[in-house]
């Protein structure tokens, strides 16, 4: 009795801190804390644009948030890797969340949180819309009523198309004349979409996605069962010992992304300290994206501190193949991961070839340690025979790829440790090794050492590094944060990284470094602003008579955004951003703007979302990424170069509680132009117009 007494006491007090803690912010930022996280979300997007270089589809991240908002977790009874992965919580959060549930039980109020150590208010602020205190159930038993009447179900149509004439849409007869076949698409313009899914507590998930790209054909040519790609998942989690059951498409992930990851994951951080990746191992697969994804089964099972979890994947992908009489007897020339499907030589590369994945991995967890390993097996029907150059004579060009890599991560009071070491049969390996450093809640360091051999070879790769390929790389970063006082959080690091070999573009081993700072002012909880510095400097080629000779380039960006939320209805944003490039060998810098202006107004069941946007760009060297709303469910992160305007507007009313619409238009106009674009996606005009209507039904 008296024990339970004192315990009663000790929440009571604890819980008396959390409501103290809130208070010295001012507690009405709360019911628009999901802004932190769309803020979260927007740098990681912005990031990933730069890396890649392209258009990207990065609705995969866009739909992990947004499946939460709509089926919160119960923090008493909390999915741990869900938390890191998406939430990205760290490793030392987790163990004193979960030593404080242990210790003191189920959490009476969301409040609880911060007095929890490692848990800053802004980290807290960022989840709470996602979660909810309910008493945890771990022994709830299915009842097939049950699951009927409370499951939920999501329908998705989504259309789009761009308004302005392009070049590759012309009539039956004017293709017949066209030198060129490949230079018409063979499908309408429009972009189709239908998705649905079923969800029950997040333990049974299904549905499936149906979609067609602009330029393919819906119900004829190559397409005549209908869309172009087809998707169906299958997803059971948390079923005793069973933890996750996975069948038909699937996504799955290891270690820190060395050997297999299987979905997006950012290559440098945002968050200065969030350079652990935490795998998410077994996830159904939702997207519309035609190449993130495996295709079979996969399960994984826990027996007290052991989990083991194993996939097996069988799925056609593009190819460019040689071109012989006898099919049987081609090879792969190139793997195609655009998925697009709209001229005949696209459709000629489609599903060409089939691969086999396979893999086994295991976790021992004990409180603070866990360590994992695995295998990972893949194998196309047809050889691989790219052509060769110097710098790529080390990427994989066979048949068949093994690898093996451990994994570990472990809390050791105030320091997080973690890595994995990857080695592939061709006796390659990579090593990345890091630690973060809780100094006290105001201050934490960061440090990452990786080194990826010329020769490593790995299946699906997505870990830390300046290049996407996981190979022919060694860096060290360094990175810190701190809480200067109540209102300022300081966030900077820098990475060195060294190539030992050759690369694309670069015809000698190179180096450089990134640098990034960024200062955030919480002036008031209705306004936050940041001023960011980004500074990279490596190295490329430049032209000679005879040979190339290696040039220094350098960009540096300079961002200043402030956000204000002058009534609870209107949310402003500004951003200026500024941006120079020059190289060592020409003395002339090049200049670049960004300044727009976005706003967003909600009234009861309506709420209008838009963007005017200036821009002037010397050249596509100093381009910048910025993101925009969109629709639910999908991403837009255009890039802004050359001299002109952008605008959208987004619309999106909620009809009834079961349904939801949205019209989206955007524009750019480009004063410098007189057309965009090139090949099949000119447009003769100097404005580009994109219009998107997606309804939701909810049942």
């Amino acid at each position: 009795m008296k024990a339970k007494a004192l315990h009663i006491l000790s929440i009571g007090l604890l819980s008396l801190i959390g409501n103290w803690s809130f208070a010295q912010l001012d507690s009405t930022s709360f019911p628009a804390s999901t802004h932190l996280q769309e803020e979260k979300i927007a740098d990681e997007i912005e990031n990933l644009a730069e890396e890649n270089d392209n258009e990207s589809d990065y609705s995969e991240i866009e739909e992990n948030i947004a499946y939460y908002a709509e089926h919160k977790m119960n923090i008493n009874q909390p999915d741990y890797e869900v938390l890191m992965s998406v939430f990205k919580l760290n490793d030392y959060q987790i163990y004193h969340l979960r030593r404080y549930l242990d210790e003191f039980g189920p959490l009476q109020t969301k409040y609880e949180l911060a007095a929890i150590e490692g848990f800053t208010q802004e980290q807290i602020a960022s989840i709470l819309p996602y979660i909810v205190i309910l008493p945890a159930n771990k022994h709830e038993k299915l009842r097939f009523k049950n699951i009927v009447k409370y499951g939920k179900n999501m329908l998705l149509m989504r259309y789009a198309q761009i308004l302005e004439p392009q070049s590759a849409y012309v009539s039956e007869s004017e293709a017949l004349s066209l030198s060129n076949p490949n230079a018409v698409y063979q499908g309408s313009k429009q972009y189709c979409l239908l998705k649905y899914k079923f969800d029950y507590k997040s333990k049974i998930r299904f549905g499936f996605t149906a979609e067609k790209d602009a330029g393919e054909e819906l119900f004829k040519g190559s397409n005549k069962p209908g869309f172009d790609f087809y998707s169906f998942h299958f997803f059971l989690k948390d079923f005793g010992w069973l933890k996750a059951l996975a069948i038909g498409d699937y996504q799955v992930q290891f270690g820190q992304g060395l050997a297999m990851w299987i979905g997006y994951s950012s290559q440098t951080p945002t968050n200065s300290i969030s350079t652990f990746h935490y795998a998410k191992a077994l996830s159904p697969y939702t997207s519309s994206n035609e190449n993130n994804y495996m295709r079979g089964c996969a399960g994984e099972l826990q027996f007290k501190k052991i989990k083991c979890a194993f996939f097996y994947s069988y799925r056609s992908k593009d190819a460019g193949l040689s071109d012989t009489s006898d099919k049987e007897e081609s090879y792969i020339l190139s793997l195609q991961e655009t998925g697009y499907h709209r001229t005949l030589a696209e459709i000629e590369k489609e599903n060409s070839i089939h691969q086999h994945t396979a893999g086994v991995f295991g976790y021992y967890t004990r409180r603070v340690f866990r360590i994992g390993a695995g295998v990972f097996y893949a194998h196309m029907d047809k050889p691989l025979q790219r052509k060769l150059s110097p710098y790529n004579q080390f990427t994989c060009n066979k048949q068949g790829l093994l690898n093996a890599s451990i994994t570990y991560n472990a809390v050791l009071k105030k320091v997080s440790i973690f890595g994995e070491n990857a080695i592939s049969d061709n006796k390659g390996f990579a090593l990345l090794n890091g630690l973060v450093f809780y100094a006290d809640p105001l201050f934490t360091v960061s440090l990452l050492h990786r080194y990826y051999s010329v020769n490593y070879q790995a299946i699906h790769p997505a870990a830390f590094g300046e290049s996407s390929s996981v190979a022919n790389e060694t860096g060290l970063f360094f990175g810190f944060s701190a809480i200067l006082n109540k209102y300022i959080t300081w966030n900077a690091h820098i990475d060195y990284f060294r190539f030992m070999w050759l690369k694309y573009r670069v015809d000698a081993p190179s180096d450089g470094f990134a640098v990034f700072s960024q200062l955030t002012c919480n002036l008031h909880s209705r306004c936050v602003i940041y001023l960011r510095v980004k500074y990279k400097s490596k190295q490329i080629n430049q032209s000679a008579e005879y040979y190339n000779q290696l040039t220094q380039t350098r960009k540096q960006n300079y961002r200043l955004h402030i956000k204000i939320d002058p009534i609870p209805s209107i949310q402003l944003k500004t951003c200026i951003e500024y941006v120079v490039f020059y190289a060592n060998d020409s003395c002339e810098k090049q200049n670049g703007y960004l300044l727009y202006q976005d706003i967003r107004w909600k009234y009861k069941w309506l709420t209008v979302t838009g963007r005017y946007a200036l821009f002037h760009t010397d050249s596509y060297d100093t381009r910048m990424y910025a993101y925009e709303n969109d629709v639910l469910y999908a991403s837009s992160i255009p890039a802004y170069y050359s001299k002109g305007n952008r605008f959208y507007l987004m619309i999106k009313a909620d009809i009834t509680s079961y349904v939801d619409v949205w019209l989206r238009i955007s524009q750019t106009f480009y004063k410098d132009k007189q057309t965009i674009g090139s090949g099949p996606d000119e447009i003769n005009n100097n404005t580009k117009t994109d219009i998107r209507m997606q309804l939701i039904v909810k049942f």
